[in-house]
């Protein structure tokens, strides 16, 4: 019987093989190849004139091996032009980026081991600087909102005005909590937008007092 199970265990191999499918992005695409416990190979494909972003991993170790086209791989900062054959190490943790400057594409072999190998453990540097701004962005805004309503009833800012602030403010926020550094920044540029006439408005006051000041 065991004897008899090895052709139909096979067959059902191939099949999940088979039935694998390509999984496209923008800079090319990957398939899985084979996972199991505390590790997955994947197959990478990196178009010409295209690259990954710039990320790390905080569960997992990565182990590439070029099998098509010259990529430039950037680990730790360190950066090199590599032909096929060549194998990289990514500790875990380390900054890495694939590059593609060719005219064909790369292709890449990559062994990932670690406790956790979804692709929710990514952390691409984009999306770090992104959540930097937008923090800086937010902190502003929100001091100078305590003077939003004196500009108000002074009649220098419309309540229509500061209610787009506030929605604006709001979006950033949740904005914020997402894991797309282009929707983070969109959301920056519409509160910079909304809340310019209030940093201007603040600016001058500012002025006006250092001005007085001076004069007593």
């Amino acid at each position: 019987m065991p004897a008899a199970r090895k052709p139909a265990a096979r067959a059902a191999s191939r099949a999940s093989r088979g039935a694998r499918s390509f999984e496209r992005r923008p800079w090319g695409g990957f398939e899985t190849l084979e996972e199991g416990a505390g590790y997955k190979v994947k197959r990478l494909v990196v178009q010409p004139g295209h690259r990954i972003s710039l990320q790390r991993h905080r569960f997992r170790a990565e182990h590439w091996v070029i099998v098509g086209g010259a990529p430039r791989i950037v680990v730790s900062g360190r950066a090199r032009r590599l032909k096929p054959c060549a194998t990289v190490d990514v500790p875990r943790g380390a900054w890495h980026r694939i590059e593609n400057p060719g005219r064909h594409p790369v292709v890449i072999i990559e062994v990932q081991h670690g406790s956790r190998l979804g692709e929710e453990d990514i952390v691409r540097r984009q999306l770090v600087d992104a959540r930097v701004e937008a923090d800086q962005v937010l902190l502003a805004t929100e001091k100078l909102l305590p003077d939003a309503a004196e500009f108000v009833r002074e009649g220098q800012l419309t309540g229509n005005e500061l209610a787009h602030i506030r929605t604006a403010l709001a979006a950033l926020q949740e904005a914020r909590k997402d894991d797309d550094h282009r929707a983070i920044r969109r959301r920056i540029d519409e509160l910079d937008q909304a809340a310019r006439k209030l940093a201007e408005l603040a600016m001058d006051r500012v002025v006006k007092q250092v001005l007085v000041g001076k004069e007593v």
